[in-house]
């Protein structure tokens, strides 16, 4: 329909003892809950028409989507839950792409303002923007925006769903255009607003959306707007396309009686089975483990998690998803020899774990790297571990980026197969940040500008800051000025840099 704009640490997670965890597969997601098998599958259903209706408004095809780069979605038991595994910061759900998979963590019950549902279709919303345009640049606002517009959606009891729903949850910014004025909405980042700025960004940025996409005057604006920050016009320049609109003009719109929506009918949203499966006991067991290691763990919280996975595994030598967790919490505690050992277990009770192949050659590398080794024999061997992972997922962006890594970890020049590894990788996942980085390096090298600059702008335009979103912006300023030679030499002494700054910080955290 939109077809004419874009052709925490897990030891204290709750677990419910009224009900089972389950597992419930379909074409784009992956859930785990301990909950009744009968909300999962409404739950996960209610997914999966959700994807339907956002391909519907926004003219998207519906492909073969290979398993890695289905949403894993991690049901937690409330906001406070979420926010243990997120410390310092105060959202009520989060998504992050990887290129192992991308994964989202969101509450049960998040209260009365902001309903789970909305927190995850917001956070969808971002994956599917990323997955979908991925090669596009867009503003922290219109992001944003994107995600609140289709947060909202309202599923009918005639079996449609109508989008456009005004977010009462943001109702406390959405007249605050003296404190967030369009002209700073419109800025690239929300990075140097304060915390009040930013939760109102988001009440304007919902706002601004539904008026150029609700409005048949509008549209051509906001085409025009994002054809030019798809350009390379800058943020001043992208807002010319934008003239006429005003913070009054918004502030009158949004006091309108009634707002616009739009309506996707129940015969465009048929959707496909879904699978529920029981984990067994000892998955179930692992699971705030797995939890924790899933969101991410620090120096701090990385030996409390492996302590934990390390107590639940002892009763589950034999089970392959229970090892391959300790091999992950063991791996991220930097234990290498202990995350080898558990790797090597899961893989005797299958030798078809993938995971557990990936982390059987992770540790072997990290010892390696450690070791300062330059065996080429001994690299050979650690290589074989991600090639037997690619040959059971030919698919798997993560073992095509690890057999590219072993050979800078090797301190060799990659060979054009570990390249052309890399850049698949890249075309897999290209929603993962770091694998456009990587592969912007690859192409560069390649004396492939064009390309390179296309891998690049979607990672300086992120909305979080980050070194990643820095390097992308220096490398697209030394291309543009001093070629694909300079940018690519630019980009190995960055990455070079953050390395040494790990090491050093890993160093003072060990003294």
């Amino acid at each position: 329909m939109f077809r004419w704009l874009i052709c925490a640490v897990a030891l204290s997670l709750p677990m419910a003892a009224h009900a089972d965890w389950i597992e419930a597969s379909s074409k784009h997601f992956r859930v785990y809950a301990n909950d009744d098998k009968s909300d999962i599958r409404h739950f996960t259903k209610k997914l999966e028409i959700y994807d339907k209706a956002m391909r519907e408004l926004w003219g998207v095809p519906d492909g073969k989507i290979p398993a890695t780069q289905r949403l894993t979605i991690y049901v937690v038991s409330d906001v406070a839950s979420v926010q243990q595994l997120l410390p310092g910061r105060s959202a009520a759900g989060f998504y992050e792409a990887r290129a192992s998979g991308p994964v989202a963590f969101v509450p049960a019950d998040s209260g009365d303002v902001l309903t789970a549902a909305e927190v995850l279709r917001h956070e969808y919303a971002h994956q599917f923007m990323y997955s979908n345009w991925a090669n596009s640049s867009f503003p922290t606002w219109f992001s944003e925006g994107f995600a609140e517009f289709n947060a909202t959606a309202d599923f009918r009891s005639d079996g449609s769903i109508t989008f456009g729903a005004r977010p009462d949850y943001r109702d406390y910014g959405m007249l605050r255009s003296g404190t967030v004025p369009l002209s700073m909405l419109l800025r690239p980042s929300f990075e140097d607003m304060s915390a009040e700025q930013h939760a109102i960004g988001y009440s304007r940025a919902w706002l601004l959306t539904h008026f150029l996409l609700t409005q048949p005057d509008q549209r051509g604006q906001l085409v025009a707007y994002l054809k030019a920050i798809n350009t390379g016009k800058s943020a001043e320049e992208a807002a010319k396309a934008l003239d006429g609109i005003s913070d009054m003009r918004l502030n009158h719109y949004i006091q309108r009686r009634a707002l616009p929506a739009i309506t996707v009918d129940a015969d465009k949203l048929a959707v496909g089975a879904i699978e529920l499966r029981k984990l067994e006991p000892g998955e179930a067991a692992i699971m705030p483990a797995r939890i924790a290691s899933s969101a991410g763990v620090n120096e701090e919280t990385a030996p409390a998690v492996e302590k934990l996975a390390r107590s639940i595994a002892a009763s589950y030598p034999e089970s392959s998803a229970v090892q391959r967790e300790l091999a992950e919490a063991a791996f991220d505690a930097e234990d290498f020899k202990a995350s080898e050992a558990a790797a090597q277990r899961a893989l005797a009770a299958n030798a078809e774990n993938v995971d557990a192949l990936l982390y059987r050659g992770m540790a072997a590398m990290a010892v390696a790297w450690n070791n300062n080794g330059t065996d080429a024999k001994r690299w050979e061997e650690i290589r074989q571990w991600f090639l037997k992972a690619n040959k059971l997922d030919t698919e798997n962006p993560r073992a095509l980026q690890l057999f590219y890594e072993s050979f800078e970890a090797a301190k060799q020049e990659p060979t054009k197969n570990a390249k052309s590894a890399l850049l698949y990788a890249y075309a897999l996942a290209p929603y993962s940040m770091d694998l456009r980085l990587m592969a912007a390096k690859v192409l560069l090298e390649m004396g492939e500008g064009k390309a390179a600059q296309t891998a690049l702008k979607p990672v300086a335009y992120s909305p979080h800051a980050s070194p990643v979103v820095d390097i992308a912006q220096a490398a697209l300023k030394e291309l543009s000025s001093a070629g694909p030679d300079a940018a690519a030499d630019l980009l190995q002494k960055k990455e070079n840099a953050l390395r040494k700054q790990a090491a050093e910080q890993d160093s003072e955290m060990s003294s």
